[in-house]
């Protein structure tokens, strides 16, 4: 999400163990180091999935879900 990615730029670090929290949209969902990467870190980092792609596979895995539009 570009919008969140120029309001936390200073926040951003390159890699998956450098962060305190992953934010997941849709497209991290569906590429396979993506889902490597929530696999990894599903029960060692906090996660926040993003925006309405994600409102199903975050609620079928029991993973906390955002999205801008609401509900």
């Amino acid at each position: 999400m570009p919008v969140l990615e120029r309001a936390l730029a200073s926040q951003i670090v390159d890699t998956p163990e450098a962060a305190d929290i992953l934010l997941v949209g849709g497209d991290g969902m569906t590429s396979d180091a993506g889902v490597a990467c929530i696999d990894e870190y599903r029960e060692k980092k906090r996660m926040i999935f993003l925006g309405p792609s994600a409102a199903g596979v975050s609620g079928l895995i029991n993973l906390e879900h955002w999205c801008p539009y609401g509900r």
